[in-house]
């Protein structure tokens, strides 16, 4: 399991490469990145690094915050299963909370009915 500034970057040599080798700069990784990343040069290298350590990317060269990178298969599936993960994880929590809302509604219903019945019976 990769961090998040790993899994980042891994996205944005995916998304950039296609599986082909191509130069990219730190400022293109960083301009890439989703949101708010609080990310340097230092940051890019080391995600860089792990990601070619655990056969994710191939980097060719590294060059001054220049890199000649490329997507292996292998990270590619990541990505496709990280994606898949998320859109489960979703689904599982909207479950959750249909399941939660209608136990609610039933224990309530539930809860009420003695008095109701306390009240008809007591009318008759």
């Amino acid at each position: 399991m990769l961090d998040r500034l790993s899994s980042a970057v891994l996205c944005v040599v995916d998304s950039e490469t296609g599986g082909a080798y191509k130069v990219l700069d730190e400022e293109d990784i960083l301009t890439a990145l989703p949101g708010n990343w609080g990310a340097d040069g230092t940051d890019i290298q080391h995600a860089l690094r792990i990601l070619c350590e655990y056969g994710y990317i191939d980097l060719r060269f590294s060059d001054a915050g220049t890199y000649c990178v490329r997507s292996l298969p292998k990270g590619r599936e990541y990505r496709e299963r990280e994606r898949a993960d998320r859109i489960r994880e979703k689904r599982e929590l909207r479950l959750r909370l249909l399941a939660v809302f209608f136990g609610a509604l039933v224990g309530a219903l539930l809860g009420c009915l003695p008095a109701l019945l306390f009240v008809v019976l007591r009318m008759c």
